[in-house]
C-alpha cells in the first residue's frame, strides 16, 4: 500500500493506506469500537493541531505545511469512518453507534471547513 501511496502522490491524489490493525484475544465489541475509534480520533486530533498551529502561528514558510497537514488528516478521518469492511466504521458503528455519529459529524465538519 506504500507503493500506492508514493505512485498516486505523483498524479496529485494520496491514498495511503499503509496498514491495518490486528487484535488478538477476545475483545467485545464494545471495546472493539473503541480500540478501531483510535485511528480516526488520532487523525482528527492531528487535523486540529494542524489547524490551529496554521491560525495561530502565522508561520507563512509553514503555511503549506499546516495547510496540508490538515487536508490530509481531515480527509483520512472520514474515509477511514466508511462504515464497510475493512475501514475502521464499520467496527466503530457495530460496537457504539453514538460514538460512530459523533466522529462523523466532527470528521465531516472539519473536511468541508476550508470549503465554507
Amino acid at each position: 500500500m506504500l507503493l500506492i501511496a508514493v505512485v498516486s502522490s505523483f498524479f496529485g491524489f494520496i491514498f495511503a493506506a499503509p496498514g491495518g490493525v490486528i487484535i488478538n484475544g477476545f475483545v467485545d465489541r464494545k471495546k472493539y469500537a473503541l480500540i478501531a475509534a483510535a485511528g480516526p480520533i488520532t487523525n482528527i486530533l492531528l487535523a486540529i493541531i494542524f489547524l490551529l498551529s496554521n491560525n495561530f502561528l502565522q508561520l507563512v514558510s509553514l503555511q503549506k505545511f499546516f495547510s496540508f497537514g490538515f487536508s490530509i488528516n481531515s480527509w483520512l478521518a472520514l474515509f477511514n469512518l466508511i462504515p464497510i469492511f475493512p475501514f475502521d466504521g464499520e467496527k466503530i458503528v457495530k460496537g457504539n453507534k453514538k460514538l460512530y455519529f459523533a466522529l462523523v459529524m466532527v470528521a465531516f465538519s472539519l473536511f468541508i471547513l476550508p470549503y465554507l
